[in-house]
């Protein structure tokens, strides 16, 4: 099994679920972002994505195109070998999520579920200027008005030094969003926006609906751009209720 990819599974190996959900993170976040998933203790196992670069895995060149991250992540999943489980991806992760689930399908592991969270359809402009090329001193200003990458690494120019190349390649894998070949996937999408989030509305994801042969739905919550990571309660039981129900969990 590539451990690395999925760093707390081990400490969640022997717990009972009804399946397991891999959580893909945001440009320049990490697996830690979905701590208050995990201790929030929902009926299915959350696994946690890490990607070349963070974490345990900072020695690591990060992995700058979609497919390149996605080819990876799925080889990692096949390996874990889950026998129910469903793809949630935010912001960035989304796309990941999304062309993960492509090669997953492809190689005869369907997901239930793909849960793409704060991302605008493919082909749709992003809201947000784009940042990943600009001058340092630029690009710390967006990274800061954005949000979702940590003050103190922004404001310490020995951390900017280590972190810097990382987080421009993430930046500018978001930014571009080169998939391998727009087609539909074989699994149900599920589309999620937060209210009061002004870098993706509602309208902006519902050309989701294309790129799926199986059902769509779009699901509105309360908060802004990160608040399903900081608040993730309700949401949860919302992904909980679905697959119990639709997908027999």
């Amino acid at each position: 099994m590539e451990m690395s990819w999925f760093p707390t599974i081990e400490t969640q190996s022997d717990k009972l679920t009804n399946g397991d959900i891999f959580c893909l993170p945001y440009a320049g976040g990490s697996a830690r972002n979905f701590d208050k998933w995990t201790s929030a203790q929902p009926l299915f196992r959350l696994i946690p994505v890490e990607y070349p670069g963070r974490g345990k895995r900072i020695d690591e060149q990060p992995l700058e195109t979609i497919a390149s991250l996605s080819q990876q992540l799925t080889n990692a999943i096949i390996s874990s070998n889950p026998e129910k489980f469903a793809l949630f991806g935010h912001s960035m992760g989304a796309d990941i999520a999304f062309q993960s689930a492509k090669y997953l399908c492809k190689l005869g592991k369907v997901p239930s579920c793909v849960f793409l969270s704060a991302r605008q359809a493919p082909l749709v402009p992003s809201r947000a200027k784009k940042i990943h090329h600009l001058p340092r001193a630029d690009f710390e200003k967006g990274l800061l008005l954005l949000g979702g990458t940590n003050r103190q690494v922004i404001a310490s120019s020995e951390l900017m030094e280590l972190f810097e190349p990382i987080l421009r390649a993430d930046f500018r894998l978001a930014e571009e969003r080169c998939f391998d070949r727009l087609s539909p996937v074989d699994t149900p999408i599920i589309t999620i926006t937060a209210r009061d989030d002004p870098y993706v509305l509602e309208d902006d994801t519902k050309g989701w609906k294309k790129f799926t042969s199986r059902e769509y739905y779009h699901w509105s919550v309360l908060g802004d751009h990160f608040s399903v990571l900081e608040s993730p309660k309700s949401l949860l039981q919302m992904m909980s209720n679905y697959l119990s129900k639709s997908c027999g969990w």
